[in-house]
């Protein structure tokens, strides 16, 4: 029978009655199935062959009543448009004793990355949901909840077990939990439910992969396997977590547990190769705010962690997140009987505030100087045994029909079309070009383009070898408010020795940007630019590379480019402007690139807000020129604006941020910021928040401003700078009469 007279069927079945549902694709349905069975005989309601009842569309199923089961459901190519994909319960009524196995969700998300909805939400009480696979979520919003809203539903001792929770990429910002019982307002009450042998695998959401917002859970022999965030204990008390293996094998971000208030037991887990760092360190013991709101940070109180093992873990960090807020250190925890193992680290821990509240008990380290003596630690030389043993491995979650789709890597075809100087010829050839094709423009001149081309696939876009000028891009279209490349959702692209002139042609539009992301995505994408120049974007608007509010990129590289003469921004990172702790791309490196007569900032990179639950935005300055940018009052040359990672070195700045700061920043305090080795002539000063921004030498020659506040800049007694061997670039900077010279 098709999925309508299955929902009739299950309303008049009796409990112990098998339901089958013929095998086929079914859009645009809202499957509800509420009926009467029975916990130890359910009605069953199942797909003609496991797998072989796709799900799709605007589709979503609702379970409700007592005693139904659920197996074999595929949902893909599809999305919720209201509430989430599966609910136990419909209308008002809410399910108990029901079970959902032997299903899939994959590939099931809105057009934009930017609505939020989850995945599962569980009502009721007593329900499983085991043996389904879960991946590929992309859009904000967690991917499974644990509802705890009234009376019915706390207490509810599901199960939730044996499920493989595959990739969920980086969100990009708070909302990427994969799993989360409860929420900061339910936190307080007993919601008993038990995770137990799931295996999650590349789940980097966010900081918190599981998320424990209310008391008395059971966390058992779960495996966390290369996942870029933690096991949080965010609200409520006595929660158990045992049994479980942290396998991080040194993926950036991969974490351990994070604890926060009272009465948890964290015993017999087992972490590898653990990278993260504070609130993804292997284990983070957070510090509290005192007379804490509900959605704030509790004090750690009566925490136990015992017979646990840490082996070459870069972090045990206690009373992490000590700030002017964030005051109240733990008390009486004990730790006791725990392995600590790292020869690469002569301290096991590190303490950010008073640790009196803390207790150390037989535990065993393994340090590289051999000699930690601190009371209740003992060296040992042994590699300590793996008290996770019961710990979930990955061939028995999930479906067992299941199998996760081939990721399609950054691998070129092999293929190559050759390209002319002509009116959208190589429009033409991106049409045509299939993923990893190389597409080369094999003359000098104008490459002419009246429509945006679009970039879905991997793409390659270079100009042919040994040419003596770049081909030049041109838009000569009516359109206003076009992009040449749009790259839409899982495009890369890559462009090599290309020239890009933004000057308009009589009666013709300008483009508003070189490269952009495409408006509305729900999926990542990657740029990588190299040798590349782009010039006369004469509105301020107009950016040769301008990212889109809701767009997320894994990888920007910009290298051996001029960005010149332009009245906007060279490279506008900076659509998210909400301040909720969203930012447009993880990866942003821009390396032996030169900016030279920009009115706008060389790049503008923002992450407004003080959220801490996302790994980025990273971006590394190395070996770039910076001469005549940005001199409008209060400007600056580059704004890195809340960017959690940063590194500036070898780089010039000359007659830049006159009327401002050559490098303006706005960081949290924990934010890791590095600028060394950088000249600044005529320039403004380095702005910074907090005032511990420069790690390295710095040096200064006439600069704009003669206080600079914090920062200590050795003045050249030479009147003139000259800087050579920049990766091919050679500059020259005159006291008397600044000129730069580009020779990419």
């Amino acid at each position: 029978m098709d999925v309508s007279a299955a929902m009739k069927a299950v309303k008049t079945a009796k409990p112990g009655d098998t339901i089958t549902i013929a095998d086929g694709t079914y859009r645009d349905v809202e499957i509800a199935l509420v009926g009467k069975g029975d916990a130890s005989k359910p009605i069953v309601v199942k797909a003609q062959t496991p797998g072989g009842v796709i799900i799709s569309g605007s589709s979503v199923l609702r379970l409700a009543g007592t005693g139904i089961e659920v197996s074999g459901l595929y949902f893909t190519n599809g999305y919720a448009p209201k509430g989430a994909a599966i609910e136990f319960r419909s209308g008002s009524e809410v399910a108990n004793n029901c079970r959902i196995t032997n299903c899939a969700i994959d590939n099931y998300n809105p057009p934009s990355r930017e609505t939020e909805n989850s995945w599962v939400l569980m009502y009721g009480r007593n329900n499983r949901f085991d043996h389904n696979s879960v991946q590929g979520k992309l859009n904000g919003g967690v991917t499974f909840a644990v509802i705890l809203d009234e009376e019915r539903n706390i207490n509810n001792n599901h199960l939730i077990d044996h499920n493989y929770f595959g990739e969920r990429p980086n969100l990009g910002s708070n909302g990427g939990e994969t799993i989360r019982v409860g929420t900061s307002q339910s936190s307080l009450l007993s919601s008993r439910t038990i995770i137990r042998n799931n295996y999650f695998e590349h789940c980097d959401g966010e900081v918190e992969i599981v998320s424990i917002k209310s008391c008395d859970n059971i966390i058992r022999n779960n495996t966390f396997y290369e996942s870029a965030g933690v096991l949080a204990m965010r609200h409520g008390h006595r929660n158990v977590v045992e049994g479980n293996a942290f396998i991080g094998n040194n993926k950036p971000f991969t974490g351990g547990i994070r604890v926060i208030n009272e009465g948890h037991k964290i015993n017999n887990n087992y972490f590898y190769k653990v990278a993260g760092d504070r609130f993804f360190a292997a284990l983070a013991i957070m510090n509290a705010v005192p007379n804490s709101l509900p959605n704030r940070y509790h004090q750690v109180k009566d925490v136990t962690i015992e017979n646990n093992a840490w082996v070459d873990c870069a972090n045990i960090q206690l009373c992490v997140g000590k700030d002017n807020e964030r005051t109240l250190p733990p008390a009486n925890v004990r730790l006791a009987n725990n392995v600590f193992y790292n020869k690469n680290k002569s301290d096991v821990y590190t303490a950010y505030d008073d640790i009196r509240g803390f207790t150390f008990a037989s535990n065993l380290v393994a340090t590289k100087s051999g000699r930690f003596t601190q009371k209740g630690f003992i060296e040992t030389k042994a590699i300590p045994a793996n008290p996770a043993k019961d710990a979930v491995q990955k061939s028995s979650c999930g479906a067992a029909w299941y199998h996760e789709p081939v990721k399609a890597s950054r691998i070129l075809s092999g293929r190559k079309f050759s390209v002319t100087p002509s009116q959208n010829s190589l429009y033409k050839a991106v049409q045509n070009a299939t993923y990893g094709d190389v597409i080369e423009l094999s003359a000098e001149g104008e490459y002419l383009l009246d429509n945006g081309i679009e970039v879905n696939k991997y793409l390659r876009i270079q100009s042919a070898k040994n040419l003596k000028t770049k081909p030049v891009i041109r838009y000569n279209g009516t359109k206003g408010k076009v992009s040449i490349f749009t790259i839409t959702d899982g495009g890369i692209l890559e462009l090599d020795g290309l020239a890009f002139n933004n000057d308009a042609f009589e009666g013709k539009a300008s483009a508003t940007a070189a490269i952009s992301p495409a408006p509305v995505m729900r999926g990542h994408y990657s740029a990588y630019i190299n040798n590349c120049e782009f010039y006369n974007f004469q509105e301020s608007s107009f950016s040769p590379f301008k990212a889109q509010k809701t767009s997320y990129a894994d990888t920007l590289i910009f290298t051996n480019c001029l960005f010149r003469d332009m009245s906007g921004d060279a490279i506008s990172l900076a659509a998210e402007k909400d301040d909720a702790g969203k930012y447009s791309a993880e990866y942003v490196e821009v390396k032996n690139c030169t900016f030279y007569k920009v009115l706008g900032y060389a790049v503008d990179l923002y992450r407004g807000g003080s959220d801490e639950s996302t790994t980025g935005p990273t971006i590394v300055i190395d070996h770039c020129v910076l001469e005549d940018v940005n001199n409008k009052e209060r400007g600056s040359g580059m704004r890195l604006y809340g960017v959690q990672n940063v590194t500036v070195k070898n780089t010039i700045f000359s007659n830049t941020g006159r009327g401002g700061a050559s490098l303006r920043f706005d960081e949290a305090s924990w934010d890791k910021i590095a600028v060394s080795n950088c000249n600044i002539y005529n320039s403004g000063r380095v702005s910074s928040f907090w005032g511990k921004v420069i790690t390295g030498p710095m040096f200064a020659i006439k600069p704009a401003f003669k206080s600079i506040t914090t920062y200590d800049f050795s003045l050249q007694p030479t009147s003139a700078l000259q800087t050579k061997g920049l990766g091919g670039t050679s500059i020259g900077i005159n006291k008397k009469a600044s000129t730069i010279k580009n020779t990419l």
